[in-house]
């Protein structure tokens, strides 16, 4: 999901750019690989910037190349070079303050933004083969709730793929440091199988990040591979199980015939119902529904085992997972 925004603002993005771009310095000569700890960081620095609507902030994670790739086939097929950081950042712009488009129609701006990411695996980049200043980070399930000031709540889970590059950066203060820049962007990547595998339990120096990646040693990725290119199996696929501690966990399912409601509920042991998610309305087809490692009360719950119910149309699923420390 993409909320295209871009066509206001753009003369003010412009500079914003150019103040942007002159605060980033060439890219290093080859040092240590990123290992999970960067790119733990880095998406936790992505979270924190898209939903705190300061446009320097979140700039400076975009590499001055960066391309943003689309996600729906109208959007694809109408840019298939997706938009520049420039674009980026006025749509960014537009939905953190409203934009009223050409035809007069108005956008009412975000009034809260809430970004959760769930089984994230990171190792070398394959489109730099033996480069160390690259590396790939793709999440399985990255969910994006928006609710705007007019009361309307937009929310979407799909599969991210961030491409980075290593770079050093001019502080507010003068002083350089070296950090990660998004190269580009993919949203529901059309290749996520091949991503998948290349970051896989067979992947030379694939990490799992912490932040929501299993402890098996890749199996949740293998069981991730073999849900996208087979039919999943009837109660859906739960990835990652175990999960760290606030973090989230996805169930992925098949919507078979007419649309349907679909539910997630979270029990403890004792039976106690402690976190919703939905219901919502879904079209047959491959779905995700997120659970954000949190009570209804937005609180994040203890280690310990937990059990999910799944309500998807005229069926319905259990599944046990494990919330680690």
């Amino acid at each position: 999901m993409r909320l295209v925004t871009s066509s206001s603002l753009r003369p003010r993005s412009r500079a914003v750019v150019l103040f942007l771009s002159l605060s980033i310095l060439a890219f290093l000569t080859r040092v240590a690989p990123c290992g999970a700890d960067e790119a733990s960081s880095w998406l936790a620095e992505f979270e924190a910037a898209y939903e705190c609507g300061d446009v320097a902030e979140y700039g400076v994670l975009l590499a001055p190349e960066f391309r943003f790739h689309f996600g729906d086939a109208e959007n694809r097929s109408r840019r298939p070079e997706g938009w520049n950081k420039e674009e980026e950042l006025a749509s960014y712009v537009n939905l953190h303050r409203g934009v009223v488009r050409e035809d007069g129609t108005r956008l009412p701006r975000a009034a809260e933004i809430d970004v959760q990411m769930a089984g994230v695996r990171a190792g070398p980049d394959p489109e730099f083969a033996g480069s160390v200043d690259h590396i790939l980070v793709f999440v399985q399930a990255a969910t994006l709730s928006i609710r705007f000031e007019d009361g309307r709540r937009v929310v979407d889970t799909a599969p991210h793929a961030f491409h980075l590059v290593r770079g050093r950066a001019i502080g507010r203060d003068g002083d350089e440091a070296e950090t990660w820049f998004a190269l580009k962007w993919i949203e529901r990547p059309t290749d996520a199988p091949v991503l998948l595998a290349a970051l896989g339990a067979g992947a030379e120096g694939a990490e799992s990040t912490g932040d929501g990646a299993d402890d098996t040693g890749g199996a949740a990725d293998a069981a991730t591979l073999a849900g996208m290119q087979a039919a999943l199996p009837p109660r859906g696929l739960l990835w990652p199980n175990p999960v760290r501690a606030g973090r989230g966990v996805a169930l992925a399912f098949d919507l078979v015939g007419a649309a349907a409601e679909v539910s997630l509920e979270v029990f403890d042991v004792r039976g106690r119902a402690l976190a919703h998610v939905g219901p919502v309305r879904e079209s047959a087809g491959r779905r995700v529904l997120t659970w954000g490692g949190r009570d209804d009360a937005g609180c994040a719950v203890p280690a310990g085992v937990y059990f999910v119910r799944a309500r998807l149309g005229d069926r319905e699923a259990r599944h046990r997972v494990v919330v680690l420390r």
